[in-house]
């Protein structure tokens, strides 16, 4: 009897450091755990999904660094929010200025988008871009006429 109870102890502190440290290894850990004689037929259900990225909504402002040393850096305002399930993102050089992005992907905390400000003349900015936290970093090309600048972007939620 004090071996199955020191069993079940040991199972659930087990599940507890799972839950804790990595959840995306927590299903198969509960599988581990629970699948066998505690739990018959446990073998036919099924795992949840991984959880949600947390909401990247907010404002995040900051600098951008151009690749090539003689540019000067430029400052920049990016808007992330979730709008009925749907990210939407607006980029300028404030809040002032904002322009919609386009073909908005997110995977994980990582989000790809392109910018076109009106008017002609103006560069395809396309940006790929990762949120941690308070923190938006990641880089940003313009494209205009065929040659393409990249510099970086160093962001904080405002």
């Amino acid at each position: 009897m004090r071996t199955a109870i020191r069993l079940a102890v040991f199972a659930a502190i087990v599940l507890v450091i799972a839950l804790t440290l990595a959840p995306p290894l927590a299903g198969q850990v509960l599988d581990a755990v629970v699948v066998g004689p505690l739990a018959p037929g446990a073998r036919d259900m099924q795992q949840l999904p991984a959880p949600a990225p947390a909401d990247p909504s907010g404002t995040y402002s900051g600098t951008v660094t151009p690749a090539v040393a003689a540019e000067p850096p430029v400052n920049g305002t990016i808007v992330v929010r979730l709008h009925a399930g749907t990210l939407v993102v607006t980029a300028g050089p404030d809040i002032e200025q904002q322009f919609d992005a386009q073909d908005v992907v997110r995977e994980g905390d990582a989000i790809t988008f392109d910018v076109l400000p009106p008017g002609d003349g103006s560069p395809l900015l396309s940006f790929a871009v990762r949120i941690d936290g308070r923190k938006l970093t990641g880089t940003v090309s313009r494209i205009l006429n065929g040659g393409t600048m990249t510099g970086s972007l160093d962001f904080s939620r405002q």
